[in-house]
Formats: structure tokens, sequence, C-alpha cells
């Protein structure tokens, strides 16, 4: 009945801080553990620890140790283990059928686990660790939406500034050609005119040149947004 509670619990969580909170939680309140779940970084050579229960827990270097080579290795390692046993706690790799997804960290005073509690364990450890690639799995087709809108807005982008771009230069060009073809025949006046449209326009090209130039920085990551408090009213009302 626990573990049909658990699986529905996991089936309506949509955050991974949450769903990983609530694994911890589970696994320690079934099997009086003390529990750490890790997950890769960016570069997935290391897990970090990403929640725990009780949430105050650490891990030290024998531990961190530890947990580095059970998730590299995919195999357990730490306490009563074969490798690094003289760690804390036991690492156990959790994984689904497409691969390892992070490490799965136990320890308590005492015998760890007993033959039917790791049963128990397994059937928590494999719910957890289909729910945390349901997880992740949702938030890589969110990024590759977004990043298909992204390109959408890039493309609608620079079709529009390359039609902007068009309008001052058609501008530079027939003012120089008239002063170039005409320049004896046109009166001090209209001569200036021609300058000042030519003058104008380029600046005009500036902004659009300047407004790529950003958009590029942007993308590139080269500009970070400036995160602060506002007054959503306000900030709708500029909208």
């Amino acid at each position: 009945e626990q573990l049909y509670g658990f699986s529905r619990k996991l089936a309506a969580i949509g955050s991974l801080d949450d769903l990983l909170w609530a694994t911890a939680y589970q696994i320690a309140a079934m099997l009086k553990l003390r529990v750490m779940l890790l997950l890769p970084e960016d570069d997935r050579d290391r897990v970090t620890p990403r929640a725990g229960y009780p949430p105050e827990d650490a891990l030290d270097e024998a531990d961190l140790a530890a947990a580095q080579w059970c998730w590299r290795h995919d195999r357990p390692a730490g306490r009563g283990s074969d490798t690094l046993p003289g760690a804390r706690r036991l690492f156990l790799p959790l994984r689904t059928g497409r691969g390892p997804l992070g490490v799965l960290g136990l320890d308590r005073d005492g015998p760890l686990l007993t033959p039917d509690q790791h049963r128990l364990l397994d059937a928590l450890a494999d719910q957890a660790a289909v729910s945390i690639e349901r997880v992740l799995l949702v938030e890589d087709l969110d990024r590759i939406r977004l990043q298909a809108e992204a390109d959408r807005l890039r493309a609608a982008l620079l079709t529009s500034v390359s039609h902007d771009l068009r309008t001052p230069l058609a501008a530079i060009r027939g003012a120089a050609e008239t002063v170039l073809t005409y320049d004896s025949t046109l009166s001090t006046p209209a001569r200036r005119d021609l300058y000042a449209t030519i003058i104008t326009e380029c600046a005009r090209m500036g902004r659009f040149v300047g407004n790529l130039l950003d958009m590029t920085r942007l993308e590139s990551g080269a500009i970070a947004p400036s995160r602060e408090a506002v007054d959503i009213g306000e900030a709708i009302g500029s909208v």
C-alpha cells in the first residue's frame, strides 16, 4: 500500500527538486535510513548532492569519493561493498533501461539493510529512477521547444533587420550617386539636404548593426540578465 501511494505521489510531481525530496523522505521513512540523492553536474563527470533526509545531513570526503566512484563505474561503493568500504554510507546507482541517472546514498546506526529491506529499497529506487527520468525528459523537451522558438524568433529578427538595412543603404546610395552625377548643377541647399540624408541614414544603419551585435551577444551568453524584485503592475503596464 505504501509503494502504491509512493508511486501515485511521484506521478503527480513535476519539479525535479520536489521529486528528489519526496524520494529521500519516503525511503528514509520506510526503511529508517539517512538518505542522500546525488545527480550529475552539467559535464556529467561528477555527481553533487541534490536532496537528503534529514535535510541538514552532509557528505565527508570519503563519502564523496565513494559516490563519485559509484557514478563513474555504475556499481555500488562505500560501506559494506568491495570498493571504498571505509565510507560511512553505502552508495548505489540509480538507473533505468536508458542508463544511470544518479546515486543513492544510505546510512544508519547499526546494520544497514536486511534482505527484505533490500528488496523494498530496490522497488523504491526503481520507482524513483523512472520518475526522475520522466522529469528530466520533460525538461529536455521544454529546452528543445524553447530552442525552436528562439530559432524562429532569430530568423524573424534577421529577416526584419535585413529588410531594414536595405532601406538606409538604398537612401545612402541614391544620395551619393546624385551628388556624384549632378554635383555641378546642384544648388547649395540641395547638396546640403543630400549630405544630411547620407548622415541620417548612416546613423540609422549604425543602430541596426548595433541591434544585431546586441542580439549576438545575448545569444552567446555575454550579457547576463539582472534579476531584482520589481512591481509586477508597473512591469505589466510598461509592456
